[in-house]
Protein backbone atom coordinates (compact mmCIF):
# COMPACT_ATOMS: atom_id res chain seq x y z
CA UNK A 1 0.00 0.00 0.00
CA UNK A 2 3.01 2.30 0.20
CA UNK A 3 2.55 3.37 -3.43
CA UNK A 4 -1.19 4.00 -3.14
CA UNK A 5 -2.16 7.52 -4.15
CA UNK A 6 -5.42 7.23 -2.22
CA UNK A 7 -4.47 5.50 1.04
CA UNK A 8 -4.71 8.77 2.97
CA UNK A 9 -8.43 8.93 2.21
CA UNK A 10 -8.97 5.54 3.85
CA UNK A 11 -6.65 6.33 6.74
CA UNK A 12 -8.61 9.54 7.44
CA UNK A 13 -11.61 7.41 8.40
CA UNK A 14 -12.12 4.17 10.25
CA UNK A 15 -11.83 2.24 6.98
CA UNK A 16 -9.50 -0.68 6.38
CA UNK A 17 -7.01 0.52 3.77
CA UNK A 18 -5.59 -3.00 3.36
CA UNK A 19 -8.86 -4.16 1.76
CA UNK A 20 -8.22 -1.79 -1.15
CA UNK A 21 -5.85 -3.89 -3.19
CA UNK A 22 -6.10 -6.21 -6.18
CA UNK A 23 -6.25 -9.98 -5.90
CA UNK A 24 -2.91 -10.62 -7.64
CA UNK A 25 0.01 -8.50 -8.82
CA UNK A 26 2.51 -10.28 -11.06
CA UNK A 27 6.07 -8.97 -11.27
CA UNK A 28 8.05 -9.50 -14.48
CA UNK A 29 11.77 -8.86 -14.50
CA UNK A 30 14.57 -9.30 -16.98
CA UNK A 31 17.98 -7.68 -17.40
CA UNK A 32 16.58 -4.43 -18.77
CA UNK A 33 13.31 -3.77 -17.01
CA UNK A 34 10.78 -4.63 -14.36
CA UNK A 35 7.05 -4.30 -14.83
CA UNK A 36 3.83 -5.47 -13.23
CA UNK A 37 0.42 -6.77 -14.25
CA UNK A 38 -2.58 -6.63 -11.98
CA UNK A 39 -5.17 -9.43 -11.90
CA UNK A 40 -8.63 -9.11 -10.39
CA UNK A 41 -10.77 -12.27 -10.22
CA UNK A 42 -14.57 -12.25 -10.18
CA UNK A 43 -16.57 -15.46 -10.36
CA UNK A 44 -19.48 -13.96 -12.24
CA UNK A 45 -21.28 -13.86 -15.53
CA UNK A 46 -23.42 -10.83 -14.64
CA UNK A 47 -22.72 -8.04 -17.15
CA UNK A 48 -23.45 -5.26 -14.63
CA UNK A 49 -21.00 -6.75 -12.14
CA UNK A 50 -18.44 -7.19 -14.93
CA UNK A 51 -18.85 -3.50 -15.86
CA UNK A 52 -18.38 -2.49 -12.21
CA UNK A 53 -15.34 -4.76 -11.99
CA UNK A 54 -13.71 -3.11 -15.02
CA UNK A 55 -14.02 0.22 -13.20
CA UNK A 56 -12.57 -1.36 -10.07
CA UNK A 57 -9.50 -2.50 -12.04
CA UNK A 58 -9.19 0.97 -13.61
CA UNK A 59 -9.32 2.41 -10.09
CA UNK A 60 -6.50 0.13 -8.95
CA UNK A 61 -4.41 1.11 -11.97
CA UNK A 62 -4.90 4.80 -11.21
CA UNK A 63 -4.34 4.37 -7.48
CA UNK A 64 -1.08 2.47 -8.07
CA UNK A 65 -0.07 4.18 -11.33
CA UNK A 66 3.48 4.64 -10.04
CA UNK A 67 3.95 0.85 -10.16
CA UNK A 68 2.53 0.56 -13.68
CA UNK A 69 4.38 3.42 -15.38
CA UNK A 70 6.66 0.97 -17.25
CA UNK A 71 3.91 -1.55 -18.05
CA UNK A 72 2.40 -1.63 -21.51
CA UNK A 73 -1.28 -2.37 -22.02
CA UNK A 74 -3.02 -4.35 -20.84
CA UNK A 75 -1.87 -3.35 -17.38
CA UNK A 76 -4.81 -4.98 -15.65
CA UNK A 77 -6.53 -8.28 -16.27
CA UNK A 78 -10.06 -9.02 -15.15
CA UNK A 79 -10.67 -12.76 -14.94
CA UNK A 80 -14.37 -13.66 -15.00
CA UNK A 81 -16.31 -16.89 -15.20
CA UNK A 82 -18.35 -16.01 -18.28
CA UNK A 83 -20.55 -13.24 -19.62
CA UNK A 84 -18.75 -11.38 -22.39
CA UNK A 85 -17.08 -12.14 -25.69
CA UNK A 86 -14.01 -10.56 -27.25
CA UNK A 87 -15.02 -8.86 -30.51
CA UNK A 88 -11.52 -7.73 -31.46
CA UNK A 89 -8.57 -9.40 -29.70
CA UNK A 90 -5.94 -7.00 -31.07
CA UNK A 91 -7.88 -3.93 -29.93
CA UNK A 92 -8.72 -5.55 -26.59
CA UNK A 93 -5.01 -6.14 -25.88
CA UNK A 94 -4.28 -2.44 -26.50
CA UNK A 95 -6.63 -1.36 -23.69
CA UNK A 96 -5.56 -0.84 -20.05
CA UNK A 97 -7.90 -3.64 -18.91
CA UNK A 98 -8.17 -7.00 -20.64
CA UNK A 99 -11.05 -9.33 -19.74
CA UNK A 100 -10.41 -13.05 -19.83
CA UNK A 101 -12.95 -15.70 -19.09
CA UNK A 102 -13.31 -19.40 -18.69
CA UNK A 103 -13.23 -20.24 -22.42
CA UNK A 104 -10.61 -17.69 -23.55
CA UNK A 105 -8.43 -17.63 -20.44
CA UNK A 106 -5.56 -19.73 -21.75
CA UNK A 107 -5.51 -17.99 -25.16
CA UNK A 108 -5.65 -14.54 -23.55
CA UNK A 109 -2.93 -15.27 -21.00
CA UNK A 110 -0.64 -16.68 -23.67
CA UNK A 111 -1.06 -13.51 -25.75
CA UNK A 112 -0.32 -11.30 -22.73
CA UNK A 113 2.71 -13.33 -21.63
CA UNK A 114 4.10 -13.35 -25.17
CA UNK A 115 4.28 -9.54 -25.01
CA UNK A 116 7.08 -9.89 -22.45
Amino acid sequence: MEFSKNKDIFESYDLNVSLRRPDIILKFKDKNRTFYRLIEVKRTNDKNYINDSVYKVLGYLKDFEYCFKDTSNPQGILAIWDGTDVNNMIKALEQPVFIIQNESMEKGLIKILNQF
